[in-house]
């Protein structure tokens, strides 16, 4: 397992870079069940996102949720399995104005 809490170098080589998330194509093993006359070995082609949160010579984390210093949603992907990997900047180039009107629950103020 990839660890986080302690450091190896300094902060700032650690800290998460919220402007990019990592778009890994990988493949990973394929199961089924039940009685089939199927007998060709397959994986499965997978497509994962998410902010880069630790990497070493073996597997990189990635998390699809990030606040300062923690992560959710972590995946660890052995590197011998990615077959495609890029970095996709997130930053705002114009702003896109969404309305969407919600209805009302206790938890809003009325």
């Amino acid at each position: 397992m990839i660890k986080t809490t302690k450091p190896t170098k300094s902060k700032k080589e650690n800290k998460v870079d919220i402007d990019s998330v990592e778009v890994i194509h990988w493949r990973d093993a394929l199961s089924d069940h039940g009685w089939s006359e199927t007998r060709e070995a397959e994986l499965a082609e997978v497509v994962s996102v998410g902010f880069l949160i630790a990497e070493n010579k073996k597997a990189v984390m990635i998390a699809t949720t990030w606040a300062e210093p923690e992560s959710n949603g972590r995946m660890n992907i052995p590197k011998g399995w990615i077959t495609k990997r890029y970095k996709v900047d997130i930053r705002e180039k114009e702003t896109v104005l969404t309305t969407m009107t919600l209805p009302k629950n206790s938890l809003q103020n009325s």
